[in-house]
C-alpha cells in the first residue's frame, strides 16, 4: 500500500515508488508527517 521505511533507508509501497522516481505523482490519504518530506512534496487537496 503506502509503504514502510525500511532499516536501510528506502521505502517500500507507493512512498518506494516515489523515492525511487518510479513515479510522478502519488495520491493517496496519507497522514502529514515530517519524515515524508526528505522523500516527497505535499499539497492539500480540496474537497
Amino acid at each position: 500500500m503506502w509503504g514502510w521505511e525500511q532499516d536501510n533507508g528506502s521505502w517500500t509501497g507507493l512512498m518506494g515508488d516515489l523515492q525511487r522516481r518510479e513515479a510522478d505523482l502519488g495520491v493517496a490519504d496519507l497522514y502529514i508527517m515530517e519524515h515524508y518530506f526528505t522523500i516527497i512534496d505535499m499539497s492539500v487537496g480540496g474537497g
